[in-house]
């Protein structure tokens, strides 16, 4: 569905698409239709001071993978930290049933 909003009309419940005016200049793909009944309402609701700066983002996420590097180290690190007892109870376990087969 890209190229399209989802328009909620709670006055006349109704649910409906319109295209998207970020697929002309923005990174979408602007080849999407709509076939079907369609209302005037749903495209004047979407047309309100619509911008194709609004559409996407393009500053601010320069630094995404360094944060997404470190949340990488944090998680394997409490990872680790879990999975350390769980060793260590599976080894004493194994040094006890072999004591009490000998």
């Amino acid at each position: 569905m890209e190229g399209f909003y989802v328009v909620f009309d709670r006055e006349n419940s109704k649910i409906g698409f319109a295209e998207s005016s970020c697929g002309a200049n923005g990174k979408m793909k602007s080849n999407s239709r709509i076939i079907g009944s369609q209302t005037r309402s749903y495209y004047l609701l979407l047309n309100e001071d619509t911008s194709v700066k609004k559409c996407y983002a393009t500053e601010g996420y320069d630094d995404i993978d360094s944060v997404i590097r470190m949340t990488l180290y944090v998680l394997s690190g409490i990872s680790i930290l879990a999975i350390i007892p769980s060793i260590f109870l599976m080894i004493k376990a194994a040094t006890l049933i072999s004591k009490e087969l000998e």
